[in-house]
Protein backbone atom coordinates (compact mmCIF):
# COMPACT_ATOMS: atom_id res chain seq x y z
CA UNK A 1 0.00 0.00 0.00
CA UNK A 2 0.95 3.67 -0.88
CA UNK A 3 0.28 6.03 2.06
CA UNK A 4 -0.65 9.94 1.17
CA UNK A 5 -2.03 12.84 2.90
CA UNK A 6 -5.05 12.87 0.35
CA UNK A 7 -6.37 10.96 -3.07
CA UNK A 8 -7.86 12.99 -5.70
CA UNK A 9 -10.06 10.72 -7.95
CA UNK A 10 -10.10 12.17 -11.35
CA UNK A 11 -7.55 13.91 -13.74
CA UNK A 12 -9.40 16.34 -15.13
CA UNK A 13 -9.06 20.28 -14.73
CA UNK A 14 -10.65 20.22 -10.88
CA UNK A 15 -9.43 17.29 -9.97
CA UNK A 16 -5.70 18.88 -11.16
CA UNK A 17 -6.25 22.32 -9.40
CA UNK A 18 -7.41 20.97 -6.14
CA UNK A 19 -5.03 18.61 -5.93
CA UNK A 20 -2.37 21.54 -7.23
CA UNK A 21 -3.12 23.64 -4.46
CA UNK A 22 -3.29 21.03 -1.46
CA UNK A 23 0.32 20.15 -2.75
CA UNK A 24 0.98 23.81 -2.51
CA UNK A 25 0.26 23.91 0.95
CA UNK A 26 1.88 21.30 2.41
CA UNK A 27 -0.02 18.14 1.75
CA UNK A 28 1.57 14.97 -0.19
CA UNK A 29 -0.86 14.33 -2.92
CA UNK A 30 -1.39 11.77 -5.51
CA UNK A 31 -4.06 11.88 -8.46
CA UNK A 32 -5.37 8.51 -10.04
CA UNK A 33 -7.25 9.43 -13.37
CA UNK A 34 -8.93 6.76 -15.07
CA UNK A 35 -7.67 7.59 -18.99
CA UNK A 36 -4.55 7.28 -20.36
CA UNK A 37 -3.71 11.02 -19.74
CA UNK A 38 -5.00 13.88 -17.41
CA UNK A 39 -7.44 16.12 -18.29
CA UNK A 40 -10.81 15.10 -18.43
CA UNK A 41 -13.02 17.82 -20.67
CA UNK A 42 -10.33 19.79 -21.46
CA UNK A 43 -8.18 16.99 -22.62
CA UNK A 44 -6.52 17.23 -25.92
CA UNK A 45 -7.33 14.30 -28.34
CA UNK A 46 -6.43 12.80 -31.81
CA UNK A 47 -9.24 11.96 -33.09
CA UNK A 48 -8.15 11.38 -36.83
CA UNK A 49 -4.15 11.01 -37.60
CA UNK A 50 -2.70 14.57 -37.85
CA UNK A 51 -6.07 16.53 -36.58
CA UNK A 52 -6.49 17.20 -32.64
CA UNK A 53 -9.04 18.68 -30.80
CA UNK A 54 -8.52 21.40 -27.73
CA UNK A 55 -10.88 20.01 -25.22
CA UNK A 56 -14.45 18.11 -25.39
CA UNK A 57 -15.79 21.19 -23.74
CA UNK A 58 -14.67 24.30 -25.90
CA UNK A 59 -15.20 27.34 -23.85
CA UNK A 60 -13.26 28.59 -21.29
CA UNK A 61 -14.50 32.07 -20.57
CA UNK A 62 -15.66 30.81 -17.34
CA UNK A 63 -12.45 29.92 -16.37
CA UNK A 64 -11.87 31.47 -12.09
CA UNK A 65 -8.42 32.16 -13.12
CA UNK A 66 -8.57 34.56 -9.76
CA UNK A 67 -8.91 31.49 -7.66
CA UNK A 68 -6.16 29.78 -8.32
CA UNK A 69 -3.24 32.89 -8.89
CA UNK A 70 -0.79 31.48 -6.66
CA UNK A 71 -0.52 28.11 -8.72
CA UNK A 72 1.25 30.94 -11.32
CA UNK A 73 -0.25 29.52 -14.23
CA UNK A 74 1.18 32.10 -16.66
CA UNK A 75 4.77 30.77 -15.72
CA UNK A 76 3.31 27.31 -16.48
CA UNK A 77 3.18 28.71 -20.41
CA UNK A 78 -0.78 29.65 -19.78
CA UNK A 79 -2.07 32.95 -21.62
CA UNK A 80 -5.44 34.09 -22.34
CA UNK A 81 -6.72 36.89 -24.18
CA UNK A 82 -8.13 39.30 -21.57
CA UNK A 83 -11.51 39.45 -22.82
CA UNK A 84 -14.21 37.17 -23.97
CA UNK A 85 -13.99 35.78 -27.32
CA UNK A 86 -16.05 36.80 -29.98
CA UNK A 87 -18.86 34.76 -31.39
CA UNK A 88 -20.94 34.65 -34.81
CA UNK A 89 -24.84 34.12 -34.86
CA UNK A 90 -25.51 32.68 -37.38
CA UNK A 91 -29.14 33.43 -39.05
CA UNK A 92 -30.41 30.33 -42.15
CA UNK A 93 -31.02 33.51 -44.90
CA UNK A 94 -27.50 34.37 -44.79
CA UNK A 95 -27.05 36.78 -42.14
CA UNK A 96 -24.77 36.96 -39.36
CA UNK A 97 -24.20 39.16 -35.98
CA UNK A 98 -20.62 39.15 -34.71
CA UNK A 99 -21.03 39.76 -30.81
CA UNK A 100 -17.97 41.03 -28.85
CA UNK A 101 -16.81 41.36 -25.57
CA UNK A 102 -16.81 45.65 -26.36
CA UNK A 103 -20.91 46.27 -26.41
CA UNK A 104 -20.41 48.87 -28.85
CA UNK A 105 -18.65 47.41 -31.10
CA UNK A 106 -21.58 44.40 -31.02
CA UNK A 107 -24.29 47.41 -31.22
CA UNK A 108 -22.53 48.22 -34.33
CA UNK A 109 -22.80 44.89 -35.41
CA UNK A 110 -26.49 44.32 -34.86
CA UNK A 111 -27.56 47.97 -36.03
CA UNK A 112 -26.52 46.38 -40.01
CA UNK A 113 -29.95 44.49 -38.87
CA UNK A 114 -31.72 46.53 -36.61
CA UNK A 115 -31.31 49.68 -35.47
CA UNK A 116 -33.89 49.05 -32.95
CA UNK A 117 -32.02 45.62 -31.60
CA UNK A 118 -28.90 47.63 -31.55
CA UNK A 119 -30.00 49.74 -29.11
CA UNK A 120 -31.71 47.15 -27.07
CA UNK A 121 -28.60 45.59 -26.87
CA UNK A 122 -26.93 48.52 -25.60
CA UNK A 123 -29.63 48.07 -22.63
CA UNK A 124 -29.23 44.66 -22.56
CA UNK A 125 -25.64 44.79 -21.73
CA UNK A 126 -26.15 47.81 -18.85
CA UNK A 127 -28.55 45.62 -17.19
CA UNK A 128 -25.47 42.72 -17.54
CA UNK A 129 -23.07 45.13 -16.47
CA UNK A 130 -24.86 46.00 -13.38
CA UNK A 131 -25.89 42.54 -11.85
CA UNK A 132 -22.95 40.81 -13.52
CA UNK A 133 -20.53 41.81 -11.09
CA UNK A 134 -22.99 40.65 -7.72
CA UNK A 135 -23.55 37.20 -9.78
CA UNK A 136 -20.14 36.47 -10.94
CA UNK A 137 -18.83 37.17 -7.30
CA UNK A 138 -21.59 35.08 -5.47
CA UNK A 139 -20.48 32.20 -8.08
CA UNK A 140 -16.82 32.28 -7.80
CA UNK A 141 -17.19 32.18 -3.39
CA UNK A 142 -17.63 29.14 -1.58
CA UNK A 143 -20.79 27.94 -0.78
CA UNK A 144 -22.21 28.18 2.31
CA UNK A 145 -22.93 25.06 4.26
CA UNK A 146 -26.63 23.99 4.69
CA UNK A 147 -28.97 24.24 5.87
CA UNK A 148 -27.07 25.14 8.78
CA UNK A 149 -24.20 27.84 7.89
CA UNK A 150 -21.33 28.77 10.32
CA UNK A 151 -21.43 32.58 11.51
CA UNK A 152 -18.98 33.61 8.87
CA UNK A 153 -21.09 31.66 6.12
CA UNK A 154 -23.98 33.88 7.23
CA UNK A 155 -21.99 36.85 7.35
CA UNK A 156 -20.67 36.18 3.52
CA UNK A 157 -24.72 35.62 2.85
CA UNK A 158 -25.91 38.92 4.63
CA UNK A 159 -22.78 40.85 2.36
CA UNK A 160 -24.46 39.39 -0.81
CA UNK A 161 -28.16 40.18 -0.14
CA UNK A 162 -26.88 43.73 0.80
CA UNK A 163 -24.49 43.45 -2.69
CA UNK A 164 -27.46 43.08 -4.47
CA UNK A 165 -29.54 45.89 -2.59
CA UNK A 166 -26.93 48.16 -3.42
CA UNK A 167 -27.60 47.68 -7.21
CA UNK A 168 -30.83 49.74 -6.29
CA UNK A 169 -34.36 49.17 -5.49
CA UNK A 170 -35.23 49.18 -9.70
CA UNK A 171 -32.61 46.78 -10.62
CA UNK A 172 -33.16 44.83 -7.47
CA UNK A 173 -36.48 44.56 -8.46
CA UNK A 174 -36.04 43.57 -11.95
CA UNK A 175 -33.44 40.94 -11.00
CA UNK A 176 -35.77 39.15 -8.86
CA UNK A 177 -38.45 39.42 -11.49
CA UNK A 178 -36.59 38.05 -14.79
CA UNK A 179 -34.73 34.98 -12.69
CA UNK A 180 -38.03 32.53 -13.08
CA UNK A 181 -38.74 33.79 -16.52
CA UNK A 182 -38.14 31.67 -19.73
CA UNK A 183 -35.40 33.15 -21.84
CA UNK A 184 -38.49 32.91 -24.87
CA UNK A 185 -40.20 35.94 -22.88
CA UNK A 186 -36.93 37.72 -21.37
CA UNK A 187 -35.49 37.91 -25.10
CA UNK A 188 -38.80 39.28 -26.65
CA UNK A 189 -38.91 42.03 -23.87
CA UNK A 190 -35.81 43.10 -25.78
CA UNK A 191 -35.06 41.99 -29.18
CA UNK A 192 -37.38 41.79 -32.37
CA UNK A 193 -34.41 39.99 -34.41
CA UNK A 194 -35.21 36.28 -33.95
CA UNK A 195 -31.44 34.91 -35.00
CA UNK A 196 -30.29 37.59 -32.55
CA UNK A 197 -32.46 35.92 -29.59
CA UNK A 198 -31.61 32.43 -30.54
CA UNK A 199 -28.24 33.14 -30.39
CA UNK A 200 -28.13 34.76 -27.06
CA UNK A 201 -30.20 32.02 -25.89
CA UNK A 202 -27.40 28.72 -27.03
CA UNK A 203 -25.12 29.52 -23.98
CA UNK A 204 -28.12 29.21 -21.21
CA UNK A 205 -29.20 25.75 -22.66
CA UNK A 206 -25.87 23.54 -23.27
CA UNK A 207 -26.44 20.86 -21.93
CA UNK A 208 -29.89 21.28 -20.21
CA UNK A 209 -33.06 19.11 -20.45
CA UNK A 210 -34.80 22.31 -20.90
CA UNK A 211 -35.91 24.51 -24.19
CA UNK A 212 -36.23 28.03 -24.12
CA UNK A 213 -39.58 27.96 -23.37
CA UNK A 214 -38.71 26.55 -20.00
CA UNK A 215 -39.15 28.47 -17.08
CA UNK A 216 -36.09 30.00 -14.45
CA UNK A 217 -33.82 29.30 -17.92
CA UNK A 218 -33.67 33.61 -17.98
CA UNK A 219 -31.19 32.67 -14.55
CA UNK A 220 -28.62 30.58 -16.89
CA UNK A 221 -28.20 33.18 -19.32
CA UNK A 222 -27.40 35.59 -16.76
CA UNK A 223 -24.79 33.33 -14.72
CA UNK A 224 -23.27 32.76 -18.06
CA UNK A 225 -23.31 36.35 -19.16
CA UNK A 226 -21.33 37.55 -15.78
CA UNK A 227 -19.00 34.40 -15.69
CA UNK A 228 -17.87 34.13 -19.16
CA UNK A 229 -14.84 37.43 -19.13
CA UNK A 230 -11.86 35.99 -20.27
CA UNK A 231 -10.26 33.13 -22.56
CA UNK A 232 -7.46 30.99 -22.41
CA UNK A 233 -5.08 30.96 -25.55
CA UNK A 234 -5.30 27.26 -26.82
CA UNK A 235 -8.27 26.37 -25.22
CA UNK A 236 -9.38 23.76 -22.28
CA UNK A 237 -6.48 21.60 -23.31
CA UNK A 238 -3.98 24.35 -22.70
CA UNK A 239 -5.53 25.46 -19.40
CA UNK A 240 -4.80 21.30 -18.70
CA UNK A 241 -1.42 21.44 -19.44
CA UNK A 242 -0.70 24.09 -17.10
CA UNK A 243 -2.30 22.76 -14.22
CA UNK A 244 -0.60 19.51 -14.64
CA UNK A 245 2.75 21.39 -14.76
CA UNK A 246 1.55 23.39 -11.69
CA UNK A 247 0.81 19.59 -9.78
CA UNK A 248 3.76 18.61 -11.05
CA UNK A 249 5.68 21.13 -9.68
CA UNK A 250 4.24 20.87 -6.04
CA UNK A 251 4.89 16.95 -5.81
CA UNK A 252 1.86 15.91 -6.83
CA UNK A 253 1.78 12.05 -8.22
CA UNK A 254 -0.26 11.57 -10.76
CA UNK A 255 -1.23 8.51 -11.96
CA UNK A 256 -3.18 7.54 -15.24
CA UNK A 257 -5.25 3.91 -16.49
CA UNK A 258 -5.73 3.87 -12.87
CA UNK A 259 -9.64 3.69 -12.29
CA UNK A 260 -11.27 3.73 -8.68
CA UNK A 261 -13.48 1.31 -8.34
CA UNK A 262 -14.36 1.47 -4.65
CA UNK A 263 -13.58 3.85 -1.37
CA UNK A 264 -12.17 2.09 1.40
CA UNK A 265 -13.85 3.25 4.63
CA UNK A 266 -12.98 2.77 8.55
CA UNK A 267 -15.25 0.29 10.68
CA UNK A 268 -16.02 4.41 11.88
CA UNK A 269 -16.74 5.28 8.82
CA UNK A 270 -14.33 7.50 7.72
CA UNK A 271 -12.04 7.59 4.79
CA UNK A 272 -8.98 5.31 4.61
CA UNK A 273 -8.25 5.08 0.97
CA UNK A 274 -9.20 4.00 -2.00
CA UNK A 275 -9.20 0.49 -4.02
CA UNK A 276 -7.91 0.38 -8.05
CA UNK A 277 -9.23 -1.87 -11.01
CA UNK A 278 -5.89 -3.43 -10.83
CA UNK A 279 -6.34 -4.70 -6.81
CA UNK A 280 -4.04 -1.92 -5.77
CA UNK A 281 -5.01 -0.22 -2.62
CA UNK A 282 -3.51 3.37 -2.03
CA UNK A 283 -3.86 4.55 1.53
CA UNK A 284 -5.25 8.36 2.55
CA UNK A 285 -7.10 9.98 5.49
CA UNK A 286 -8.81 12.19 3.09
CA UNK A 287 -10.60 11.90 -0.21
CA UNK A 288 -11.20 14.71 -3.26
CA UNK A 289 -13.41 13.18 -5.57
CA UNK A 290 -13.73 15.40 -8.89
CA UNK A 291 -16.01 12.89 -10.13
CA UNK A 292 -20.01 13.33 -10.60
CA UNK A 293 -22.20 12.56 -7.59
CA UNK A 294 -23.34 9.92 -8.29
CA UNK A 295 -20.36 7.70 -8.95
CA UNK A 296 -18.90 8.70 -5.14
CA UNK A 297 -22.08 8.11 -3.47
CA UNK A 298 -23.84 4.99 -5.62
CA UNK A 299 -21.05 3.29 -6.87
CA UNK A 300 -17.73 3.77 -4.89
CA UNK A 301 -19.29 3.05 -1.77
CA UNK A 302 -21.93 0.95 -0.03
CA UNK A 303 -25.45 2.02 0.20
CA UNK A 304 -25.03 1.33 4.34
CA UNK A 305 -22.33 3.85 3.91
CA UNK A 306 -24.10 6.44 2.18
CA UNK A 307 -27.32 6.16 4.63
CA UNK A 308 -31.01 6.22 3.47
CA UNK A 309 -31.77 10.02 3.47
CA UNK A 310 -28.39 11.04 1.73
CA UNK A 311 -28.74 8.11 -1.21
CA UNK A 312 -32.29 9.15 -2.03
CA UNK A 313 -31.11 13.03 -2.30
CA UNK A 314 -28.29 11.53 -4.86
CA UNK A 315 -30.40 9.49 -6.39
CA UNK A 316 -32.92 12.31 -7.78
CA UNK A 317 -30.12 14.78 -8.61
CA UNK A 318 -30.99 14.85 -12.57
CA UNK A 319 -28.27 14.22 -14.56
CA UNK A 320 -29.87 14.21 -18.36
CA UNK A 321 -27.46 14.64 -20.75
CA UNK A 322 -28.54 16.12 -24.04
CA UNK A 323 -25.35 17.14 -25.71
CA UNK A 324 -23.44 15.46 -28.07
CA UNK A 325 -19.54 16.05 -29.72
CA UNK A 326 -18.98 15.89 -33.17
CA UNK A 327 -15.36 16.92 -34.64
CA UNK A 328 -14.57 17.41 -38.39
CA UNK A 329 -11.06 17.25 -39.97
CA UNK A 330 -11.16 19.33 -43.19
CA UNK A 331 -8.78 19.76 -45.77
CA UNK A 332 -8.90 23.12 -46.59
CA UNK A 333 -9.97 25.98 -44.10
CA UNK A 334 -13.79 26.22 -43.73
CA UNK A 335 -15.59 29.03 -45.79
CA UNK A 336 -19.10 30.75 -44.68
CA UNK A 337 -21.50 31.89 -46.62
CA UNK A 338 -22.49 35.05 -43.96
CA UNK A 339 -19.77 37.95 -44.18
CA UNK A 340 -17.96 38.47 -41.41
CA UNK A 341 -15.80 41.61 -40.34
CA UNK A 342 -13.08 38.51 -38.26
CA UNK A 343 -12.54 35.10 -38.59
CA UNK A 344 -15.00 33.43 -37.39
CA UNK A 345 -13.92 31.20 -34.42
CA UNK A 346 -16.53 30.48 -32.28
CA UNK A 347 -20.36 30.71 -33.74
CA UNK A 348 -23.68 29.04 -33.12
CA UNK A 349 -26.99 28.49 -35.15
CA UNK A 350 -30.37 28.20 -33.68
CA UNK A 351 -32.55 30.27 -36.22
CA UNK A 352 -35.50 31.09 -34.15
CA UNK A 353 -36.36 30.79 -30.51
CA UNK A 354 -39.06 28.15 -31.46
CA UNK A 355 -36.76 26.14 -33.62
CA UNK A 356 -34.42 25.55 -30.81
CA UNK A 357 -37.71 24.52 -28.85
CA UNK A 358 -38.63 22.15 -31.54
CA UNK A 359 -35.21 20.89 -31.66
CA UNK A 360 -35.20 20.12 -27.52
CA UNK A 361 -39.42 18.72 -28.23
CA UNK A 362 -37.48 15.52 -29.36
CA UNK A 363 -35.22 14.65 -26.73
CA UNK A 364 -38.83 14.54 -24.38
CA UNK A 365 -39.68 11.35 -26.51
CA UNK A 366 -36.30 10.36 -26.32
CA UNK A 367 -35.08 11.08 -30.01
CA UNK A 368 -32.60 13.11 -31.70
CA UNK A 369 -33.26 16.38 -32.64
CA UNK A 370 -33.67 16.60 -36.61
CA UNK A 371 -32.25 19.96 -37.13
CA UNK A 372 -29.48 20.01 -34.03
CA UNK A 373 -28.64 23.40 -32.68
CA UNK A 374 -25.22 24.06 -33.27
CA UNK A 375 -22.26 25.57 -30.54
CA UNK A 376 -19.33 25.77 -32.97
CA UNK A 377 -15.76 26.34 -32.09
CA UNK A 378 -12.95 26.12 -34.50
CA UNK A 379 -9.88 25.74 -32.51
CA UNK A 380 -7.54 26.24 -35.79
CA UNK A 381 -7.78 30.00 -36.37
CA UNK A 382 -5.81 30.62 -33.01
CA UNK A 383 -3.77 27.36 -33.17
CA UNK A 384 -2.88 25.82 -36.61
CA UNK A 385 -0.41 23.30 -34.98
CA UNK A 386 -3.87 20.99 -34.58
CA UNK A 387 -4.31 20.21 -38.51
CA UNK A 388 -1.63 19.67 -41.66
CA UNK A 389 -0.76 23.00 -42.82
CA UNK A 390 -3.60 24.61 -44.61
CA UNK A 391 -6.52 22.11 -42.77
CA UNK A 392 -9.39 23.28 -40.45
CA UNK A 393 -10.56 21.08 -37.02
CA UNK A 394 -14.24 22.12 -36.16
CA UNK A 395 -15.29 21.72 -33.13
CA UNK A 396 -19.28 21.00 -32.68
CA UNK A 397 -21.50 20.92 -29.10
CA UNK A 398 -25.03 19.21 -30.81
CA UNK A 399 -28.41 19.46 -28.77
CA UNK A 400 -30.37 17.63 -28.28
CA UNK A 401 -29.44 14.06 -28.42
CA UNK A 402 -30.49 12.45 -25.61
CA UNK A 403 -28.86 9.70 -23.28
CA UNK A 404 -31.66 6.90 -23.20
CA UNK A 405 -31.99 7.16 -27.27
CA UNK A 406 -35.17 5.05 -27.84
CA UNK A 407 -33.42 1.69 -30.16
CA UNK A 408 -30.25 2.42 -28.39
CA UNK A 409 -27.41 4.38 -29.48
CA UNK A 410 -26.11 1.76 -32.69
CA UNK A 411 -23.93 2.99 -35.35
CA UNK A 412 -26.42 3.96 -37.63
CA UNK A 413 -27.87 6.10 -34.98
CA UNK A 414 -24.36 8.01 -34.35
CA UNK A 415 -24.01 8.53 -38.03
CA UNK A 416 -27.33 9.71 -38.78
CA UNK A 417 -26.99 12.36 -36.32
CA UNK A 418 -23.81 13.34 -37.40
CA UNK A 419 -24.85 13.33 -41.02
CA UNK A 420 -27.83 16.08 -39.43
CA UNK A 421 -25.03 18.06 -37.41
CA UNK A 422 -23.20 17.90 -40.50
CA UNK A 423 -26.35 19.16 -43.30
CA UNK A 424 -27.06 21.98 -40.05
CA UNK A 425 -23.54 23.53 -40.86
CA UNK A 426 -23.33 22.93 -44.28
CA UNK A 427 -25.99 25.29 -44.56
CA UNK A 428 -24.13 28.15 -43.44
CA UNK A 429 -20.82 26.82 -45.35
CA UNK A 430 -19.25 26.67 -48.83
CA UNK A 431 -17.79 23.20 -49.88
CA UNK A 432 -18.07 21.34 -46.42
CA UNK A 433 -18.91 18.20 -47.05
CA UNK A 434 -16.88 17.97 -50.02
CA UNK A 435 -13.55 18.92 -47.37
CA UNK A 436 -14.44 16.69 -44.65
CA UNK A 437 -11.47 13.95 -44.27
CA UNK A 438 -12.86 12.60 -41.12
CA UNK A 439 -15.22 13.14 -38.06
CA UNK A 440 -15.73 11.68 -34.75
CA UNK A 441 -19.23 11.48 -33.03
CA UNK A 442 -19.45 11.08 -29.38
CA UNK A 443 -23.19 10.65 -27.77
CA UNK A 444 -24.55 11.17 -24.20
CA UNK A 445 -23.29 7.68 -23.72
CA UNK A 446 -20.19 7.48 -25.08
CA UNK A 447 -19.26 10.47 -22.86
CA UNK A 448 -19.97 8.14 -20.27
CA UNK A 449 -18.52 5.76 -20.80
CA UNK A 450 -15.25 7.57 -21.57
CA UNK A 451 -15.29 10.18 -19.12
CA UNK A 452 -17.71 8.53 -16.30
CA UNK A 453 -20.20 11.09 -16.54
CA UNK A 454 -22.99 9.79 -15.21
CA UNK A 455 -26.11 10.03 -17.98
CA UNK A 456 -23.55 11.20 -19.85
CA UNK A 457 -23.96 15.25 -18.26
CA UNK A 458 -21.27 17.46 -19.20
CA UNK A 459 -21.70 19.36 -15.64
CA UNK A 460 -22.10 16.19 -13.59
CA UNK A 461 -25.93 17.57 -12.61
CA UNK A 462 -28.39 19.60 -14.81
CA UNK A 463 -27.51 23.42 -14.11
CA UNK A 464 -31.69 24.39 -13.02
CA UNK A 465 -31.96 26.83 -10.14
CA UNK A 466 -32.46 23.84 -7.76
CA UNK A 467 -29.48 21.93 -8.51
CA UNK A 468 -27.32 25.61 -8.23
CA UNK A 469 -27.89 26.53 -4.81
CA UNK A 470 -26.74 23.63 -2.69
CA UNK A 471 -25.40 22.27 -5.14
CA UNK A 472 -25.48 18.83 -5.31
CA UNK A 473 -27.67 17.97 -2.51
CA UNK A 474 -27.72 19.72 1.02
CA UNK A 475 -26.08 17.71 2.97
CA UNK A 476 -22.95 17.96 0.34
CA UNK A 477 -23.23 22.12 -0.02
CA UNK A 478 -20.06 22.99 1.19
CA UNK A 479 -18.10 20.30 -0.36
CA UNK A 480 -17.54 18.42 2.29
CA UNK A 481 -19.63 15.24 2.58
CA UNK A 482 -20.84 13.08 5.17
CA UNK A 483 -18.29 10.53 5.34
CA UNK A 484 -15.68 11.78 7.40
CA UNK A 485 -12.49 12.55 4.98
CA UNK A 486 -14.54 12.41 1.73
CA UNK A 487 -14.95 15.75 -0.01
CA UNK A 488 -16.31 16.63 -3.25
CA UNK A 489 -14.32 18.70 -5.99
CA UNK A 490 -16.06 18.17 -9.21
CA UNK A 491 -18.76 20.06 -11.46
CA UNK A 492 -21.76 18.18 -9.70
CA UNK A 493 -20.25 20.88 -6.55
CA UNK A 494 -20.84 24.59 -6.52
CA UNK A 495 -20.26 26.46 -8.66
CA UNK A 496 -21.50 24.17 -11.28
CA UNK A 497 -19.65 22.47 -14.68
CA UNK A 498 -17.94 23.94 -17.74
CA UNK A 499 -14.27 24.54 -17.58
CA UNK A 500 -14.24 27.06 -14.53
CA UNK A 501 -11.37 25.40 -12.20
CA UNK A 502 -13.93 26.69 -9.37
CA UNK A 503 -15.16 23.42 -7.66
CA UNK A 504 -11.46 22.48 -7.24
CA UNK A 505 -10.34 25.39 -5.86
CA UNK A 506 -13.03 26.24 -3.50
CA UNK A 507 -12.93 22.55 -2.64
CA UNK A 508 -9.25 23.26 -1.58
CA UNK A 509 -9.78 25.83 0.09
CA UNK A 510 -12.28 24.30 2.38
CA UNK A 511 -10.30 21.33 3.08
CA UNK A 512 -6.95 23.67 4.58
CA UNK A 513 -9.29 25.20 6.04
CA UNK A 514 -10.39 22.43 8.57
Amino acid sequence: MANYDAIVIGGGHNGLTAAALLAQAGRRVVVVEKNDAVGGLAMAEEFHPGYRTAGLLHDTGGARLKLIEKLNLPSRGLQTTGKRAPVTLLSDDGRAITLQADAEASARSIEKISAKDAQAYRQYRALVDTIGPWLGKLFSEPQPSLPSPGPGEMLRLLGSGLGLRRMGRKTMQEFLKIVPMCLADFLDEYFETDFLKAGLAVPALLSSFNGPWSSFTTFNLLLWEATSTDQVKGGPAALAAALEKAAQSHGVEIRTGAEVTSLMLSDSGAVQGARLVSGEQIEAPLAAAACTPKEVFLNLLKSRDVGPKLETAITHLRCRGVTAKVNLALNQKIQWKAETEHPVEFARTGNTIDEIERAFDAVKYRRFSETPVLDIFVPTVSNSDLAPEGHEVVSILAQFAPYDREGGWTDAAREDFADRVVARLAEHTIDLESSIVARHVSTPKDLEAQFNLTGGHLFHAEHALDQLLGRPVHACAGYKTPIPGLYLCGSGSHPGGGITCAPGALAAGAILSK
